[in-house]
């Protein structure tokens, strides 16, 4: 019998091909849960940043009117409701003149906005993955009508993930 010392034997390529494999399950385990996480995140993230522009465009048109002359809720006007409403369509007047409005209206998972009278359509679009645009007139108690602010809660939808972001804007125009 020859007896060879660099070669492996049966066992011990056995016992190395068990922990290599224990070894590749625990990497190929780690590498997934960490791009789930990164899926995640980035989700979360562009949710974030969808969340925030709306929200900061809607401040600048809202700081600038001066009251709520059209706002409706499942094919009805809120206007004279005091509680939140989900909206469908928003019009802010911004000028003495009814032409002079600023106009969002929530449709087929997105925000448009447009600029002109109350009965117009907005079409410019502003975001994307919008579930609900739901409004409150602040302080409590009072209609939209009469409202001088307006609690938005906006709630994005993206891959099963839901994000919500709320803000009381005061409008300050005449």
């Amino acid at each position: 019998m020859k007896n060879n010392k660099s070669a492996f034997i049966t066992a011990e390529l056995l016992i190395s091909l068990g922990i290599v494999s224990i070894i590749a399950a625990f990497a190929i385990t780690v590498l997934t849960v960490n791009f789930k996480s990164a899926k995640l995140l980035r989700n979360d993230s562009e949710l974030e940043f969808h969340s925030q522009y709306i929200l900061n465009f809607l401040s600048v048109k809202v700081m600038e009117a001066g009251k709520i002359v059209y706002i409706k809720s499942d094919q009805s006007s809120a206007l004279n409701y005091g509680g939140e409403v989900a909206v469908d369509k928003v019009a802010f007047r911004y000028g003495i003149d009814k032409r002079y409005c600023y106009i969002f209206e929530v449709r087929n998972d997105k925000i448009f906005y447009g600029n002109g009278s109350m009965d117009d359509t907005a079409n410019a679009e502003l975001g994307t993955y919008v579930e609900e645009l739901r409004m409150v007139p602040y302080p409590e108690g009072t209609k939209f009508r009469d409202a001088k602010a307006v609690m938005v809660t906006l709630v994005l939808l993206k891959n099963g993930r839901n994000y919500e972001m709320c803000q009381v804007y005061y409008m300050r125009g005449s």
